[in-house]
């Protein structure tokens, strides 16, 4: 039977990882949903497997009708992709979200299992193996010493963040209403003072919320950031 696996990374390098049997509840889990959620059938027998092939599926994440737990449980079944250390919480819930929206009570589904491996995980980063019946992405052979070298992140290029991916299309899809109200949080607190009595800390805080819940918020961004010439 196939497995699906995910792979933990310490100081860079992978070295363990949780084995799921059966691979179908992992990534084809995934697809089919967002296949039945969102992408029209062309023909009666129409599924997933034929929206890979003609690249419907690998474009389904541009579809303004997923959330971002959709987005990016769509982009953590992705090739090469990996979740850092300080967004496994936000991962285990996007899972465990994707999972209730859309139930498969009919069929193997891991998506509970990926999100308590991410709840209880100390590893630097997450990626997944999506099934055993081709090569582990994040292994790679080597005939000069007969074995595998595990990927690491600190000398591949290969790999890429889910949630960075997310916060870029987040800022790239702000609507104008969202990005005005941003600004004018940042105009309050960096230039004019805070209306209604609101301390500068309280409106910082404000505007972490806001960024939050439009889901471009990012700890280590300067400020100001939404008002260009403050």
């Amino acid at each position: 039977m196939s497995s699906t696996e995910l792979i933990e990374f310490h100081n860079g390098v992978a070295d363990n990882s949780y084995e799921f049997k059966n691979s179908w509840g992992g990534s084809a889990r995934i697809w089919d949903s967002l296949f039945k959620a969102y992408i029209p059938k062309e023909q009666e027998y129409d599924n997933w497997i034929q929206a890979a092939q003609d690249n419907r599926l690998w474009s389904v994440w541009k579809n303004n009708r997923l959330s971002n737990a959709e987005r990016l449980v769509y982009w953590f079944s992705c090739d090469n992709a990996l979740v850092a250390k300080e967004n496994f919480t936000e991962m285990a819930s996007a899972l465990r979200e994707f999972a209730t929206k859309h139930p498969c009570t009919d069929k193997v589904c891991h998506l509970e299992n990926f999100a308590k491996v991410f709840n209880e995980s100390d590893a630097d980063a997450i990626g997944l193996h999506g099934t055993s019946v081709v090569e582990n992405p994040w292994f790679n052979w080597c005939e000069e010493q007969g074995e595998s070298i595990p990927y690491d992140i600190t000398k591949g290029n290969k790999h890429w963040f889910v949630f960075e991916r997310l916060k870029k299309y987040n800022n790239d899809n702000l609507s104008e209403h969202q990005l005005s109200t941003l600004q004018k949080l940042e105009e309050d607190i960096f230039e004019c003072g805070v209306d209604g009595g609101m301390s500068t800390s309280d409106a910082i805080d404000k505007l972490h919320e806001m960024e939050k819940e439009y889901g471009v918020y990012d700890p280590n961004a300067k400020t100001p950031r939404w008002v260009i010439d403050p």
